[in-house]
C-alpha cells in the first residue's frame, strides 16, 4: 500500500472513529497529522481483530486512569455521536473504573 493509500484509509478510519466530533484539516505531508493518519488510524485503529467500540472502551479506561481529560472527552463525545455508547453506559464506565482509579479520576 502506498503512503497515499495508507493516508486515505487512515482518514476513513478516523471518520469512522470520530464522526463529526473531530475533523482533520487538509493533508500536509510529513506532519504529525499525516503520520497519525497513516500509522495510528490506518495501522492500529484500522485493525479488524477488535471492534472500534471495544477498542474505544479500552482507550476510555486508559485515558480516565491517566486523567487525560481532553482526549477522553473527544472519545466520549465520539462514542455518543456515533451511537456506540449511551449516556447510561458511559456512567457505568465511571462506576466500573472507580474502584481501580478512584472516584475523583472517573467523575
Amino acid at each position: 500500500m502506498t503512503e497515499e493509500e495508507q493516508y486515505e484509509r487512515g482518514r476513513g478510519v478516523h471518520k469512522r472513529i470520530h464522526g463529526s466530533v473531530l475533523t482533520p484539516g487538509p493533508r500536509k505531508e510529513e506532519t504529525f497529522s499525516d503520520i497519525a493518519m497513516r500509522n495510528i488510524y490506518n495501522e492500529i485503529w484500522g485493525r479488524e481483530v477488535m471492534s472500534v467500540r471495544d477498542r474505544r472502551l479500552m482507550v476510555i479506561g486508559a485515558l480516565a486512569g491517566m486523567t487525560l481529560t481532553d482526549p477522553l472527552e473527544i472519545h466520549l463525545r465520539s462514542a455518543i455521536d456515533l451511537k456506540e455508547l449511551t449516556w447510561e453506559e458511559i456512567d457505568e464506565i465511571a462506576v466500573a473504573l472507580s474502584p481501580s482509579f478512584g472516584a475523583p479520576k472517573t467523575t
